[in-house]
């Protein structure tokens, strides 16, 4: 979807999700090594997600990544984190 939308109104999709972040009053840090993505992380002012874009954009799940520590430090056959439960302190 985002594809979609980014080639309707000539932009990347990179432009398309920093535009609808700011679009909807959320805080945006984009981030790039890369100049020629700098620049379009720059270039999202002085347009608009059409409604109707910007709605379908909205309707897109949750969809996050967590890391819970198990592939950087956890070793199920020695070391001292065997298990996720090992690196915690049960803390709330």
């Amino acid at each position: 979807m985002v594809e979609k939308i980014a080639n309707k109104l000539n932009k990347t999709p990179g432009q398309i999700l920093v535009k609808w972040a700011l679009q909807r009053c959320t805080s945006v840090i984009p981030k790039s090594s890369h100049s020629e993505r700098i620049m379009d992380n720059i270039n999202v002012f002085g347009w608009e997600i059409p409604e109707q874009d910007f709605q379908a954009l909205c309707s897109i799940s949750d969809q996050r990544r967590v890391l819970d520590g198990e592939d950087l430090f956890v070793n199920k056959s020695s070391g001292p984190f065997r298990s996720v439960a090992d690196l915690w302190d049960h803390e709330d």
